[in-house]
Formats: structure tokens, sequence, C-alpha cells
């Protein structure tokens, strides 16, 4: 080390070194960086008894002498490159069928009759001719090269580097090619360098290993009667897999070579699937592998999304390669597709290893949930809503669910079909899940919130009166709304409050401090309001409204009504209706069913309306569409953005949240898998809780005899 010391130290003798790197130094101003370079290579040749290691060989420099070159010449931002791997360029082959052609330097192929040149194939955008006349089957990529050994002595352009390369052979001349130049020696014989003698022996050896082996594990095909196709393998040209992002500018160029610096690729799980086209698949059984000899014969038959693939060699191995791995005869690709697409929510009907497993999924769910409810020191709220399979009158199934109020978790649903039970669905969905949820789960229910059922309203007071019933604000808003709809042609000037009284309804739920007749004092208040009465007596109370004093200037933009208006008196009957007035202090609480909504939206995935499901396959996609909605309750919001409102006819902001989580449809896949993989199905049967018998058909007639239906049909078309 000390010697290296003098070295680096002493720099008269380093610039005795400078003379010499000319080429390398092109900077007339001898930077840090410079000195830091000539002694790396002072300490290299040192080390290598004062000799050169060789062009692109590069080694690492140990740490306390790279220390010590940064210490006598630092970086003023203290920023240093470091060691980098020599990468003087990929690998370039010849594309011809046979030829090894390649640009390494120490292999053998690139000495025999001095350098050899790379063209690039030309372009079919360019050249078009051209590229008829050079392709036939084959289809080149970008990278893909040709080799001089294709070319004869008349393809080539120059005289003058035909002279030099004659009478230099040990230097390497560019030799470039016609514009119609085509590739004429395909002859592999000739291209193909002989083998020696101890490589075939050994190859002789390694075949005959081989053989025996295969004779051994006895390895034959058992896979029936099935159809086969044949494939002829051609010989014209191989096949690479070529990167497509790379561009040439010219049509014949040499290649050169450049550092690279790729990315590596990530860790690749295992089992991990991937979709493959047979077309570029089929090149990869060109060749044996146990022997790599030729393919004679290449046979495939197809199960499912199963691919096997028999291929025969010249040496009569026999193999046989699957794209998927079987479990008692059951290939394991086509079940967790089957099951991938179920929890999709596309309309798919495999449901023997999914069914079981969503169902005892939700099952553990449900319990978990009812007893974190239960556990809860908080009075337990809860909100239920139905949802019919088709819009208007012609439903066949209705699905009440009930969600908590606090959490947004879907603690349990109810599925009714027509001719299940008498009467309205939705009622007795909710009628349902009440006594199930009070009777058996022993559910003290503090409120329970839906929307202005009727008969939900009539249940719950007569059958339930512990519970109290609380309406969304919303449904009353958007009744009242509609019959404001009414005043736009004949009292316009009573029209225009209308967003004002809708603003004031929900103001007066959230400010009524969960006081009904609190709620309707406030709201009916907006009658003295509209009139310019900003304080008036109502028996013998004196009474004002909540906002601040108003100004002369906004007093004046205001279109106030007179009370002995025919506006005034249109709107006053709207405000005092009986029903309306009857249902606003069951909104004191102001909660509404906006959560319970959005989850309805998603069931749109898994159950569209326009398509119709059985009974079983309407149960199994509501667990699915519940379990998505409360593995996603508790998403955060990430921003906002502005979209266009139509019911306002205006762009408003809105939330923008976190993305969906689908980590529980890749938990259900690994218990699909696990499931498959047993000899023994833990869940023969998808069961559904429901005492009733589901019908066989919603009609409210037995079934009669087709032929006597057929004797009496009669068509208004018939001649």
């Amino acid at each position: 080390m000390k010697k290296f010391s003098i070295l680096h130290d002493n720099k008269s003798l380093l610039n005795r070194k400078i003379k010499a790197k000319k080429k390398t130094l092109s900077s007339s101003q001898l930077t840090n960086k410079i000195w830091r370079y000539i002694c790396y290579k002072q300490f290299t040749y040192w080390i290598n008894s004062w000799n050169s290691i060789g062009k692109g060989n590069r080694i690492v420099i140990p740490s306390c002498v790279v220390n010590k070159i940064r210490q006598k010449y630092p970086e003023q931002d203290g920023c240093y490159v470091g060691y980098k791997s020599c990468t003087l360029g990929k690998m370039v082959l010849c594309s011809v069928f046979g030829c090894n052609s390649n640009n390494d330097k120490k292999r053998a192929t690139c000495s025999q009759s001095g350098y050899i040149h790379f063209y690039s194939f030309p372009k079919r955008n360019k050249s078009p001719l051209r590229f008829k006349q050079w392709f036939n089957d084959f289809i080149p990529g970008s990278g893909s090269r040709i080799c001089s050994k294709h070319f004869q002595e008349k393809d080539f352009t120059s005289e003058s580097s035909k002279l030099q390369k004659q009478l230099l052979p040990n230097e390497k001349i560019r030799l470039y090619l016609n514009s119609d130049s085509i590739p004429t020696i395909y002859k592999v014989d000739d291209l193909r360098p002989k083998t020696p003698r101890n490589i075939r022996i050994s190859r002789k050896r390694n075949e005959e290993d081989i053989i025996s082996k295969q004779n051994s594990t006895n390895t034959s095909c058992d896979l029936g009667n099935e159809c086969y196709t044949f494939y002829k393998p051609t010989n014209d040209i191989s096949f690479e897999i070529e990167n497509q992002e790379e561009e040439y500018e010219e049509e014949e160029e040499i290649y050169e070579c450049k550092q690279t610096q790729q990315k590596p690729s990530s860790n690749i799980e295992d089992n991990s699937c991937f979709f493959v086209f047979w077309d570029c698949l089929l090149p990869l059984f060109n060749r044996c592998r146990q022997c790599n000899s030729t393919v004679v014969s290449v046979q495939h038959y197809i199960q499912g999304a199963l691919q096997s693939v028999i291929t025969i060699c010249d040496r009569n191995h026999k193999l046989i390669w699957r794209s998927q791995n079987k479990s008692n005869k059951r290939p394991l690709g086509n079940i967790l597709i089957g099951s991938a697409l179920t929890l999709s929510g596309i309309l798919y009907t495999q449901m023997c290893y999914t069914g079981p497993i969503i169902c005892n999924i939700w099952e553990n769910q449900k319990k978990s949930t009812i007893d974190s409810i239960k556990n809860s020191e908080n009075d337990i709220w809860l909100v239920g809503d139905g949802q019919y399979d088709s819009s208007g009158f012609c439903a066949k199934y209705c699905i009440y669910s009930v969600m908590d109020l606090r959490s947004g978790k879907i603690v349990d649903f109810k599925l009714v079909q027509k001719g299940m039970v008498k009467g309205d669905l939705e009622r007795k969905g909710c009628e349902l899940l009440l006594d199930d949820l009070t009777k058996n789960q022993h559910f003290n229910i503090k409120l329970f919130l839906t929307d202005r059922h009727k008969g939900i309203r009539f249940y719950i007071r007569t059958q339930h009166p512990e519970i109290q019933h609380e309406f969304d604000v919303w449904h009353l808003s958007k009744s009242l709304m509609k019959k404001m709809k009414t005043l736009e042609k004949k009292h316009e000037d009573a029209y225009l409050w209308k967003s004002s009284i809708n603003n004031h309804l929900w103001w007066a739920s959230q400010n009524c401090k969960g006081d009904g007749q609190l709620l309707v004092e406030k709201f009916t208040s907006l009658l003295h309001h509209i009139k310019n009465e900003h304080e008036w007596e109502e028996n013998g109370v004196s009474k004002t409204c909540d906002h601040d004093p108003l100004t002369d200037e906004e007093i004046n933009k205001k279109l106030w009504l007179k009370s002995d208006n025919e506006s005034y008196y249109a709107l006053k009957k709207i405000i005092t209706a009986k029903d309306f007035i009857k249902d606003l202090p069951h909104a004191k609480h102001f909660v509404h069913t906006g959560r319970l909504e959005s989850y309805h939206n998603v069931r749109l995935k898994y159950m569209p309306k326009r398509i119709h499901l059985k009974y079983r396959s309407m149960y199994i996609r509501s667990i699915m569409a519940i379990l998505d909605h409360n593995y996603n309750t508790n998403k955060q919001v990430v921003g906002d953005k502005m979209v266009y409102s139509k019911p306002l006819g205006k762009y408003t902001i809105k939330n923008v949240y976190e993305r969906t989580d689908n980590d529980w449809r890749k938990r259900i896949m690994e218990k699909v898998l696990d499931l498959a993989k047993k000899k023994t199905n833990e869940y023969n049967i998808i069961t559904i809780p429901e005492e009733t018998e589901i019908p066989k058909s919603i009609a409210p007639i037995p079934k009669p005899n087709i032929e006597e239906i057929r004797s009496k049909r009669y068509s208004r078309f018939t001649i």
C-alpha cells in the first residue's frame, strides 16, 4: 500500500501517463474526476504486474484504495459513480436457421474468416418490395440480424472497402450492402462448423444415458382417443424473441455494441398464471427437451384451458408437457378460472367449488359482525332497505338487507321470491330479518331507519313498539320537491323558493337535537320567513328566525310573498300537508340510507337486473356483494373532483376515495384451490337457511296439459 501511495501522490509520475491517454482525456483541463480515473488505471496496472487487464475486463478496486483516492481528489457535490460491470452490448445472433454466427470475439466462429458483419432486415413500411423479396414466412423483429456469410461478393457496394479488406485482413473494415442485395446462401452444412470428435463422443454417451433413463421411467401417453393436430417444423429461418421497443434509423446497419442498463424483472410467485398464445408457444417445441435433437412430431389436445403437448424427436424420445397441474384428473387452472369468473361478478354457473367456500366465509363474517355489535357500548342503530331484481311491477325476487349505521357493514339479508309469501315482498323481507335479529340473535335494537314504506311503518308500530322508527331525510326531501314541482306553472313566484325550502328542511333536521316537535316548529317557521316576517308571536311566545339580521340590500334582492297571495296559500298547503307533518318527526336524528344505496350499486355488478338468475345463484351472488362491500367500508377520502350533476344542472364537487381492496377474492381463490386438491369435498351442499320451500314456478295456478292448450290455441294471424 505504501508503494501505491507513492504512485498516486506523485503528480509528476502521473503526468507521464497523461500523454499516452490523449484519446481518453479529451479535456485540456485536468479535473479531479480525470485524476481519479488515472489513479484507478495505475492501480490496475500495478496489481497486474504493470500489464493491462484487457479491454472490457473490469475488476472491483478495494474500498480502502477508493477512499484514499477520493480523499486526495474529492468531488465538490460528493457524488461518485462507483463500480459498473462491463456491458459491451448484448449478444447478436444470426437469424438464419442453422447459422451460429455471433458477435462474441472469444468464440471460434468469429475468427475463422476474419470479421463477420451483421445487417438489419429491411422495413416493410420503407421498402415493401425488398421486404417481400427477403422473406417468405419469417417475420423479423426489431433486433433480428443476418450475418455477411449469406451474401455473395457482388452484394457489397464499395470496391475500395473490398480491397482494404484483402490488404488488411486483421483490420475491421465496414462493408455495406447494395440497395438490391438479397441473401442467397442458406446451405447449413457450409455454415455450421464441424464438431470436434471428443464433443461428439460425449454427446453420444449423454444420449445413451437419457434413453436408458427414459426406458426405466416408462414414459407413455395415456391421453385416450383424442384429435391431434400435426405440426411440421420449418427449416428456413429460426424463431427469435425480440424487443419491440427498439427502433433503428437505417435499413442496413452494422450492429454496434452499446452499454445498456436493464432493470431486473420482479420475482414471480409460485403457481403464477399467464396467458400465452399458441403461436408463441409452438416454437418452443422445435427441439427435444432431453437430447436437443429435432422434433419430428408434435401432437396436442385441449381440455378447457389445459393444453397438453406430446413431442417425439428423431431419437424416439416421447415427452408430455401440460400447461396446468392436475388434481384427481381435474386441471387446477380450469377450477381457478371458473372461481375467478364467479368472484368477478360475471354470469358464470360454476358453483361446485366456489359456492360452499363463499357460504362458509359469510357465516363466519356474519357471526363476527353480530358479536361485535352486541358487545359494543353504543346503542344498536340499524338501517334496512329492499332491492328488487327488476324494475317495475314484474319483479320475481326482493333482497332486503340490514346495515349497521355506525360501522357501515351489512349484518344480514333475506332473499324473498314471489310465491313464497303473500303480499308485499319488501315488507315480508323486513319482517323476517327483524324477527330473526330480535328473537334468535337477541338484538336490542334502539333505532331502525327505513324509507317511507307504509307497510313497514305499520309493522314496526304494532309488532315492535320499542324500536324508534326513523325515516331517511332524503325521502322526505324528494317527496316535498315533487309536490313543489306542481307550483312551477301557476305559482312561479312560490316555485322560486324551492331550493331554499329544501335546504331549510335539511338544516332543521340537523339542528333539532333529536326533538321531533322542535323539528316541526323549525321547518314550519319558513312560512313567516317567506313573508319577510322574521319576528312573530305564536301561542303567546315570541319567536324569531335563527339567521342573522338581513341588510337592506339582501331584503331588496328577495322575492317575498304576501300573506293574501294565492301563491302563498298554495305553498302553505304543501308545507303543512297532514301526511308530511306526520312523517317529519321521524327524521329528528338526521340519518340517511346513503351508504346502503351505495351497497345496492355494488349488487348490480353481481346481479344485473336485465339478467334472470335462479334462486341459488341469487343467494350466492348476494353474499359476494356483501363481502365486497364489508371488506371496503373503511376507505379514506384521498381528494375530490368536479363532476356535472344532472339533477342540479350544474357542476359540483365529489369526494374521491381510495381504490377498492380485492384481497378478499385472493383469499377465496386460495381456499378454492385447497378444496380442489383434496380428495373429499368438505362442503358438498350449498346450504340456504330458508324454512319456506322455494316454489318451482311463480304461476299462481297449476300447470295444465300442453295438448289441451295447443288445441285451444288461436292466433289472429292464422288463416
